[in-house]
């Protein structure tokens, strides 16, 4: 929500700088390589699993967001562990852009990688880790329906934080449901929400929003527009699912979270134009709202926040300036609970 604003600057610097050509096509037939239902055998090691250990699990990947990403679902039956991931390609960096999410841990955590046509092989590397830290990971299509697969991370120090190996098999289309299901099915329904997720827990449900953008640099006129969210819990209530669809046609999904390490909220925001970006926030009891800021990739500054008046309403704001205090973009977004 926070950067839903960012889709309509995007895409017009995509259409000014033809990013839509032929670069871009290229970068889709390797996309369309992923899609479909795998079966997953996995061989790891690390400090989690140091005499090794194999598991077996099943995903389906398919392209969302008008095509521009993908986004993979898998779950594990024996631990009931699963993993979200979001990939997409950047025509003007020649390179893929993985973003993991899973119920262990993984919270954002970013790889880029290139695509080898003479060898069917994309070749990643974490771009988020310690810059000291070196790791690879490479998928090689063995043919259409047949991946063979090995990742790896070493500390400063060269010892290994994991290492893995993996072969994925093609399975029927008609499974799709099926392990969708799995995926989507809460393993943990027992389990009380933390307090600081239940703050997140307000925001969860059908919502019906109308957003009013101020004149500003990105906006030279006021502009209104409705849109429809829907938010709701995935991996195992792990995360809140932001998905909204406005009425322009474009779509995007966003991912919420708490993290406890950080003593911080965090967002991942991924747009139908093609474009990311996250953000952190803190929440406030006294004023009944969460404040949350990011930098652009241009350094600008976003600062924005969701106001509660009640159970049924809830305010989003952001504003994004430059050092100056040049105002880019100024939006309010009313948030109204869908009747049933």
């Amino acid at each position: 929500m926070f950067h839903r604003h960012l889709h309509c600057v995007m895409v017009s610097w995509l259409l000014l700088s033809g990013l839509a050509g032929a670069a871009e096509v290229d970068g889709e037939k390797v996309l369309d390589r992923f899609v479909g239902v795998w079966r997953t055998e996995t061989s790891r090691k690390g400090p989690e699993a140091p005499q090794g250990g194999k598991l077996t699990s099943h995903e389906v990947i398919a392209k969302s967001l008008k095509g521009r990403y993908l986004i993979g679902r898998e779950w594990n039956p024996q631990s009931h562990a699963k993993v979200m991931w979001f990939m997409s390609y950047d025509p003007q960096a020649k390179n893929y852009a993985w973003t993991f999410f899973n119920t262990q841990g993984l919270l954002g955590t970013e790889w880029k990688g290139t695509w080898q046509d003479a060898a069917s092989t994309l070749n990643s590397k974490s771009s988020d880790a310690p810059s000291t830290w070196t790791s690879e990971a490479v998928n090689r299509f063995v043919n259409p329906d047949s991946v063979e697969g090995n990742a790896w991370m070493k500390d400063d120090k060269g010892k290994f934080i994991f290492e893995m190996s993996l072969t994925k098999s093609r399975l029927p289309a008609d499974t799709v449901e099926k392990t969708l299901a799995a995926w989507n099915a809460d393993a943990t329904p027992e389990v009380e929400l933390s307090p600081p997720m239940k703050v997140l827990h307000r925001l969860a449900g059908t919502w019906d929003v109308t957003s009013h953008s101020k004149k500003a640099e990105w906006t030279p006129e006021e502009q209104s527009m409705k849109s429809k969210v829907v938010r709701s819990w995935v991996l195992n209530r792990h995360f809140l699912q932001d998905t909204s669809t406005s009425q322009d046609g474009s779509e995007s999904i966003s991912l919420f979270t708490y993290d406890t390490k950080r003593s911080e909220y965090r967002s991942w925001w991924f747009s139908s134009a093609g474009f990311t970006s996250k953000s952190t926030g803190q929440w406030d009891a006294a004023s009944n709202s969460m404040q949350m800021k990011s930098t652009l990739p241009e350094g600008q500054m976003s600062v924005g926040s969701v106001h509660f008046t009640d159970e049924d309403h809830h305010e989003w704001k952001i504003l994004i300036t430059d050092a100056a205090g040049k105002v880019y973009f100024d939006c309010v977004w009313n948030c109204v609970r869908a009747k049933p």
